[in-house]
């Protein structure tokens, strides 16, 4: 009996044994196929570089990304070789550019928590959000806030940066919301600029969208309901004056604009255009000038 036993314990001891050794192996293996190897394809795309094969340098770049996908040097490399490739072909350029998104996207899978690696992604897709029809463009720049607020810890600067941009993103694309959708967004814009009253962009998505609103009820024919509309387009630009830095470049522009388009607005109505400032004398004919031109007639 005892003889059985120890063989059996010999036969459980080799099988971990064998078991640790092919770990081992596997270790090594993993290593120099996909570390080392990483590291071989960013050489191997360094002597393209240099080579001036600047396409197949990106390709080879690629390849080291997808062993080492959270190494962000090695993405740069790729961003580096792509700016310096020459479409041949409009097909082509298209595809570059997609691949130029990808790497932002890239960048934010290596370091989901660093908020400069979003920025980039959101600083690139809104570059582009304007080319799309229906507002897809703005949708796409709010699902990529939405991803980069679920990756940001709770507190931090990045979370408000993804809530901003949400927000800013969806009142791009407010006619395509329905009314209630449009509701829930004025009350996000208002609790957002509770915590955050210099937010500038906060403040024109709300002075958007409370004017839009008011043109659409106008237009509807709802008068009662475009005044009370009205009403809180004009509290949101007063409060915003008082709330953003005068010395802010963006905010100026804000306000300038939220200006603009409110007077436009009233041009359109016409029932608040002030003539009280028009100077009738600076609308009355010149008579001088009127009697050169009857003589020269």
């Amino acid at each position: 009996m005892a003889s059985k036993f120890n063989r059996k314990f010999a036969f459980v001891v080799a099988g971990f044994v064998a078991a640790a050794a092919l770990l081992v192996v596997a270790a090594i293996v993993v290593n120099v196929t996909y570390i080392q190897n990483a590291d071989r394809h960013i050489r191997a795309g360094d002597e393209l570089m240099a080579q001036g094969k600047v396409r197949e340098a990106f390709q080879m770049y690629g390849r080291a990304v997808n062993k080492k996908p959270n190494e962000v040097r090695y993405i740069e490399k790729m961003e580096s070789a792509l700016a310096k490739t020459v479409a041949q072909n409009a097909g082509q350029a298209l595809e570059d550019y997609r691949s130029w998104i990808g790497l932002k996207r890239a960048r934010t899978r290596a370091q989901p928590t660093d908020m400069a690696q979003w920025q980039m992604l959101l600083d690139a897709v809104e570059a582009e959000s304007e080319l799309y029809e229906q507002g897809n463009g703005w949708l796409n720049l709010e699902t990529a806030a939405k991803e980069m607020k679920d990756a940001m810890p709770a507190g931090s600067p990045g979370l408000r940066v993804a809530d901003e941009t949400m927000l800013h993103a969806r009142a791009q694309r407010e006619k395509y919301l329905t009314p209630a959708e449009r509701g829930e967004l004025d009350k996000a814009l208002e609790a957002y600029l509770a915590q955050d009253a210099k937010s500038w962009r906060a403040w024109g998505a709300l002075v958007d969208l409370r004017l839009a609103d008011a043109a659409r009820l106008r237009d509807a024919g709802q008068d009662q309901a475009a005044v009370r509309r009205t009403e809180q387009l004009d509290a949101a630009i007063a409060k915003m004056g008082k709330s953003l830095d005068a010395n802010d470049p963006n905010a100026q522009y804000t306000m300038a604009r939220a200006a603009f388009e409110r007077g436009r607005f009233d041009a359109i109505v016409g029932s608040r255009l002030s003539r009280g400032k028009i100077d009738p004398k600076a609308l009355a004919p010149d008579r001088k000038s009127t009697r050169l031109n009857s003589s020269h007639a």
